[in-house]
């Protein structure tokens, strides 16, 4: 049986290299646990690689591909909150104004 993808994880997974390059996780993180979108351990182990921001940040995006498409959308909402405005235009474009990588 052939698992079908959300379209939030298709965008995630097609973006994780420049988003990895790009999102501040540690930022992100403390907002959607304030929104109930992610658990105090997940928060904990993103603040925690805070000074390798890049796997910070496929941490998270590895969490929002399991999480269901409410949680995407407090990521999205969390990312024009910490003015994270390209990341969220890559997103919400599907990626049509992401430099090649």
């Amino acid at each position: 049986m052939m698992m079908m993808l959300t379209d939030h994880v298709t965008r995630l997974q097609r973006l994780y290299k420049p988003l990895s390059e790009k999102l501040i996780a540690s930022t992100l993180a403390p907002e959607l646990f304030q929104r109930d979108a992610l658990s105090l351990v997940e928060l904990e182990r993103i603040q925690l690689s805070r000074d390798t921001p890049s796997l910070a940040a496929e941490q998270l995006m590895n969490i929002l591909m399991k999480s269901p498409r409410e949680t995407y959308n407090f990521f999205l909402d969390a990312l024009k909150k910490t003015k994270q405005v390209e990341a969220y235009i890559w997103l919400v474009l599907e990626g049509k104004s992401v430099p090649d990588s």
